[in-house]
């Protein structure tokens, strides 16, 4: 998958991996993905551990109404509240990279983590006011898009009582690059799924996601040596008592507003093409 400059306004770009029976192989998902062997005895070296960058001091707010529910709206998630929530401390909120005051280059991986209490409800990036990433997630490792100069990046996190906890970092971006590429994204962390229905727990419970007429019986098993282009396919099989039954596999892998022409290369190879 690859993403060049100019414009597209506000987005998650999400991968999407469907089917309709039989079962498959994810040979590749992106470009310039290869195949490296280390010899046996080669002991990786030990990388200290850092301690997390300081985070900006803000007071506890009180609880906010929540008024989304799955059951109740079409939306896939709560609308974004403009302006966004000021700089709150309800519960720890922890963002890894970028750091206040620091200077980065497009697309800056966001990395965060919340840790409430009471169970999360989503967690929302922003940058320059503008909602552009989110997960029903506890934490965030995501790439995002923005134009070079200075900006403020905020990451928030509310759980299922309404507390919100939000940081607000003033960041620099120096430059952005011409073409980036995101590779082995079959092998990257935040793969979802579901069938007709999105399941229990996904924070989209019940709403349509595959449709379909049931439920299919599905799996995804990553690093298959075997059938594959690069020594890390991703095999999902897909099967159940049901006939013409979907299965959707999904995984937000970056966000932005300032990028468009997308190349995405992926290979299957099916076992049964007659299924």
């Amino acid at each position: 998958m690859s993403a060049a400059r100019p414009q597209v306004a506000r987005r998650v770009f999400t991968v999407f991996i469907a089917a309709c029976s039989g079962s498959l192989i994810l040979f590749s998902l992106a470009c310039g993905s290869g195949t490296s062997k280390s010899p046996a005895s080669t002991t990786a070296p030990t990388t200290p551990t850092s301690p997390a960058p300081s985070q900006p001091n803000y007071p506890s707010t009180p609880p906010v109404a929540i008024t989304w529910s799955p059951q109740t709206s079409p939306l896939p998630a709560p609308e974004a509240q403009v302006p966004p929530p000021p700089g709150s401390n309800d519960f720890p909120l922890t963002i890894s990279n970028p750091t206040d005051g620091g200077t980065v280059t497009s697309p800056i991986n966001v990395v965060a983590s919340a840790n409430p209490k009471n169970p999360i409800f989503f967690m929302r990036v922003y940058v320059d006011q503008l909602a552009i990433y989110y997960t029903f997630d506890s934490s965030i490792n995501t790439q995002i898009f923005t134009s070079p100069g200075t900006h403020k990046l905020e990451v928030m996190a509310e759980d299922k009582q309404g507390y919100v906890s939000a940081t607000i970092l003033n960041i620099t971006v120096a430059s952005q690059t011409a073409q980036t590429t995101i590779s082995g994204i079959q092998t990257m962390p935040g793969w979802q799924s579901c069938s007709a229905l999105f399941p229990t727990g996904s924070g989209r419970d019940g709403q349509i996601c595959a449709a379909g007429l049931g439920t299919a019986v599905s799996t995804i098993t990553e690093n298959q040596s075997t059938p594959s282009m690069d020594g890390k396919a991703a095999k999902f099989t897909m099967g159940g008592p049901t006939a013409y039954s979907n299965m959707l596999y999904f995984n937000p892998v970056a966000g932005g507003d300032n990028v468009s022409h997308f190349i995405y290369d992926l290979y299957f190879y099916i076992d049964n093409p007659h299924a």
